[in-house]
């Protein structure tokens, strides 16, 4: 098998966006990629519909994949006259062994226990001897695998508040765990709404390996008059509170909002002035919030 070597630039005072777009067409190069130097629970740094990402030097690092007998002076004299500077940016080099990396990744997701009655586990767990509830989740493409505090808080709720008089709408369902989590429990009827056609596609799968049928609708598209007795949206801050009006117009009951942090909660409820939204639950400092009309 190959060696491998990740190599980590350190440059403060540029935007890093134009430097991956030069060094992701070089041959050599395997991948880029870009990592906030701070650490994961202090990030604000997150994906958001509509809003271009800052790749700041000055709070981000940029990492070239290359094979192991790749040079260094190379790539340093490629970065130093794309930037047009002189001296050399501070960097350093790690090693990596090149492994089976299906089998690797197989390895490195582990069952999920939402709680003693319900877990989720990837295609390839074969462990029948749990007789309750499994939710499967192929987790190959990164759309939700339930392992994230958000998620965890919504399929406690979901478990215990879910019947068959239940009509609930996931909006921005990702791989569709929610919905399918809502669909075990008894939920009578279940829809989901993305934005993102690949997610859409893993939640198709997802559907087929728990044998349900959830119909997945591209947000761009979504009309209904419908009324939902419950709506379920776990997605960040921003995204939420555009969609106060939305939700307005679709909710008859209750209505559970997650991907928040506990101190953007009083954002987030003065957004939604129509419901009296309170926090009922909290993971390692992610907040639950819940309404009922």
């Amino acid at each position: 098998m190959n060696e491998w070597k990740n190599i980590t630039f350190d440059i403060p005072e540029i935007n890093l966006k134009p430097l991956i777009d030069y060094t992701s067409n070089i041959k050599d190069i395997y991948s880029v990629s870009i990592e906030e130097k701070s650490a994961v629970d202090e990030s604000n740094w997150y994906d958001i519909p509509n809003i271009s990402i800052s790749m700041n030097g000055n709070i981000h690092t940029i990492t070239f994949l290359v094979k192991s007998d790749y040079k260094i002076n190379t790539l340093l004299e490629l970065i130093k006259k794309f930037l047009n500077i002189k001296d050399n940016p501070f960097y350093h080099e790690k090693k990596i062994e090149d492994k089976n990396w299906i089998q690797y990744t197989q390895k490195q997701f582990k069952e999920i226990n939402i709680s003693k009655n319900f877990r989720i586990i990837a295609p390839w767990k074969n462990n029948t001897s749990f007789k309750r509830k499994t939710l499967i989740i192929d987790p190959g493409s990164g759309f939700g695998t339930g392992s994230h505090p958000t998620t965890q808080l919504c399929l406690k709720w979901i478990e215990k508040n879910i019947n068959k008089s239940s009509t609930l709408i996931d909006y921005g369902s990702g791989s569709g765990v929610l919905s399918i989590a809502a669909k075990l429990f008894g939920a009578k009827l279940v829809e989901g709404i993305e934005l993102d056609r690949d997610a859409i596609n893993n939640s198709k799968t997802n559907n087929h390996l728990n044998r349900v049928n959830i119909p997945f609708y591209n947000s761009n598209t979504f009309k209904t008059k419908r009324k939902y007795n419950v709506i379920i949206s776990n997605i960040l801050l921003p995204t939420l509170i555009e969609l106060s009006n939305t939700f307005k117009k679709l909710a008859s009951k209750k209505i559970v909002l997650s991907g928040i942090l506990d101190y953007q909660t009083e954002e987030l409820i003065k957004s939604y002035d129509w419901v009296k939204l309170k926090q009922i639950d909290e993971m390692d400092n992610w907040a639950l919030l819940f309404g009922e009309l």
